[in-house]
C-alpha cells in the first residue's frame, strides 16, 4: 500500500487536499540527494524545504483516502511517517556539515 502512495501520491497535489501537498517533499528530497556533490548550498535549501513540507503534514486533520475524493480523519501517525521525516532531517544535518566544511576550507 505504501508504494502506491509513493507512485501515485503526486495526483493528490492536483486535488484541493492540503495533506496531499506534502508529496512534493519527495522530489525536493530526491533532488537534494542527486545534487549533493555539485552544490552544497542548494541541496541544503532543498532538504530544509523538504523537511518543512514533511512536518506540515502534522497540521492536517484529514486526507483523501479514495479515488472519489472522500476524506478521512487522520487518527495516528505511524513509524513510516517518522522514518520519512528522519531521512530529510539526516539530509539537512549532513548538508549543514558539508556546507560548513566547504565554507571553512575556502
Amino acid at each position: 500500500m505504501g508504494y502506491m502512495s509513493f507512485l501515485f501520491g503526486w495526483l493528490g497535489v492536483l486535488a484541493a487536499d492540503p495533506a496531499s501537498f506534502v508529496w512534493i517533499a519527495n522530489p525536493l528530497l530526491f533532488a537534494s540527494w542527486v545534487k549533493i556533490k555539485k552544490s552544497t548550498r542548494m541541496t541544503f535549501i532543498l532538504s530544509v524545504l523538504s523537511l518543512i513540507i514533511m512536518v506540515s503534514f502534522l497540521f492536517a486533520g484529514e486526507i483523501i483516502v479514495s479515488e472519489s475524493g472522500s476524506l478521512q480523519k487522520i487518527i495516528s501517525i505511524k513509524l513510516g511517517y517518522w522514518l520519512w521525516v528522519l531521512s530529510a532531517f539526516i539530509m539537512v544535518i549532513g548538508n549543514g556539515v558539508l556546507y560548513y566544511i566547504k565554507r571553512k576550507d575556502g
